[in-house]
């Protein structure tokens, strides 16, 4: 705002100087130019002095060179990885703080990165799982192993197994990170206590009983599946629970091709009636089911 202050008042001075000029006379004498020039000179003058003044009481409004936007911009984004960075054993399931250091307070998302080769092989950790999204304060008091469901690759376990991990902290939607410098490990508790796995389950949401649907209608089958390992059969079946009793596998397929909702059209020769129930089950590899739902009432099919 100062500097153009100064500008403008510079400005309005040349006018003040050279309106009269050219009015006293059509065609300005050698003598009257030569008077102009000099007060131009001493104005150009000022105006300097001003603006270096000005960059010596902030240095910060100085101009910057790409490279120092750089620098700025690389340090205001930095992470350091502060714990666990190598060394420590954490038992699995104690609550114990992953600290991070980055100026400001930005949010970071935190990785769980297994590496089965030791500090000096030259092998890189893996993709990894998530233990918290959009986290900020430079710290995360974490249940050690727990990390968020929807994973691939531990075959949707919540837990993490025993072994060696880095951490690794990215700026939440970048590819600025930073990981362990140095393996730690995740191992059994002292007391030897063995955690189970998370129950497989599902659930089915809809239709639950109730619903009417038409002849030549696309329903959603919708449903809630927990722990259900990618390799393991998902099937959806429609039984008429009366009369002839019979069934219609809807889908048959590995338990990643669909999840949450499947969307069915009723084909224009199905069966009326209203005693339709859909179940819903998981096979492991060896075709045992491992887990299944079905409707909690009958739902109408119907023109």
């Amino acid at each position: 705002m100062k500097m153009k202050k100064y500008i403008v008042v510079g400005l309005l001075m040349m006018s003040f100087i050279i309106t009269p000029v050219f009015v006293s006379a059509q065609t300005p004498q050698s003598d009257q130019i030569a008077t102009l020039i000099r007060l131009l000179q001493s104005l150009v003058q000022l105006l300097q002095q001003q603006l270096l003044t000005l960059r010596m009481q902030n240095p910060v409004a100085q101009t910057l060179s790409p490279q120092q936007r750089a620098d700025i911009l690389r340090n205001l984004s930095n992470i350091t990885v502060l714990s666990p960075n190598g060394g420590e054993e954490w038992a699995r399931g104690a609550n114990l703080p992953i600290r991070w250091n980055m100026p400001g307070n930005s949010r970071v998302d935190v990785m769980l990165k297994f590496q089965s080769c030791g500090n000096d092989d030259p092998c890189s950790p893996t993709q990894g799982e998530t233990v918290a999204r959009n986290v900020s304060g430079g710290s995360y008091n974490w249940i050690v192993g727990n990390v968020l469901p929807g994973g691939t690759e531990w075959d949707s376990n919540t837990v993490a197994m025993t072994g060696n991990y880095k951490i690794q902290i990215c700026l939440t939607g970048t590819q600025t990170c930073d990981f362990s410098d140095f393996l730690f490990r995740i191992v059994m508790p002292a007391t030897d206590v063995i955690y189970p796995l998370p129950t497989q389950d599902i659930t089915v949401l809809s239709p639950n009983g109730g619903e009417t649907f038409k002849i030549g209608n696309q329903i959603g089958l919708a449903y809630d599946i927990r722990n259900i390992p990618s390799v393991d059969t998902l099937s959806i079946q429609l039984k008429k629970m009366s009369g002839s009793s019979s069934t219609q596998i809807i889908a048959d397929t590995p338990s990643n091709s669909f999840r949450e909702t499947y969307w069915w059209t009723i084909p224009a020769a199905f069966p009326i009636g209203n005693d339709y129930k859909i179940t819903i089950y998981a096979k492991d590899s060896t075709g045992k089911i491992v887990a299944q739902d079905s409707s909690d009432a009958s739902f109408t099919i119907g023109h």
